[in-house]
C-alpha cells in the first residue's frame, strides 16, 4: 500500500498508525465477520504462524494461499469501492464516525492497492510474509 496521507475525521486526522488502517482494510474486507477464515482476514492478518515475539507476531501465506486471496479479490466487480460499500457499517465501526465519500475513496483505493499487491504477488508464485505489531 502505498503511504499517503489519511482522511480527516471531525477535522484531526486520522492515524496514520498502520494498525488503525489495517483495521479499516480488514473491515471493508470481512466486513462484521472476524473469523480467521475470511477473505479479510486472511488478506490482511492471515496466514500459518511463523513466530511471535510478544509484540510482533510474523505470519506466511503459501503461494496457494496467494493465488486464493487475489482470485477471491478479484472477483469482486467494482473493486475496493464495492468492498467498502457492501462493509459499510463495520468501517464505520471501526473508524469510529461516520465516513463521507472521500474516506470511502481513500479506503477503496487501499483495498484496490492490497488486491494489486496479491495480483503482483500470484503471478510471480511468491509467497507472503507479514509481520504485525501489537
Amino acid at each position: 500500500m502505498s503511504p499517503r496521507p489519511a482522511p480527516r475525521r471531525g477535522g484531526i486526522q486520522s492515524s496514520d498508525e498502520p494498525g488503525e488502517q489495517w483495521n479499516l482494510v480488514l473491515a471493508a474486507l470481512a466486513g462484521a465477520d472476524d473469523s480467521p477464515d475470511t477473505l479479510g482476514y486472511q488478506a490482511a492478518l492471515g496466514g500459518d504462524l511463523l513466530g511471535e515475539t510478544g509484540t510482533e507476531i510474523v505470519t506466511y501465506v503459501s503461494v496457494e494461499g496467494v493465488r486464493r486471496i487475489a482470485a477471491s479479490m478479484s472477483s469482486t466487480e467494482g473493486g475496493g469501492q464495492a468492498w467498502v460499500a457492501r462493509h459499510l457499517d463495520a468501517v464505520v465501526e471501526a473508524f469510529g464516525a461516520d465516513v463521507d465519500a472521500d474516506f470511502q475513496q481513500w479506503l477503496a483505493t487501499r483495498v484496490d492497492d492490497l488486491a494489486e499487491f496479491y495480483a503482483a504477488a500470484a503471478v510471480e508464485g511468491d509467497v507472503v510474509v507479514k509481520m504485525m505489531c501489537s
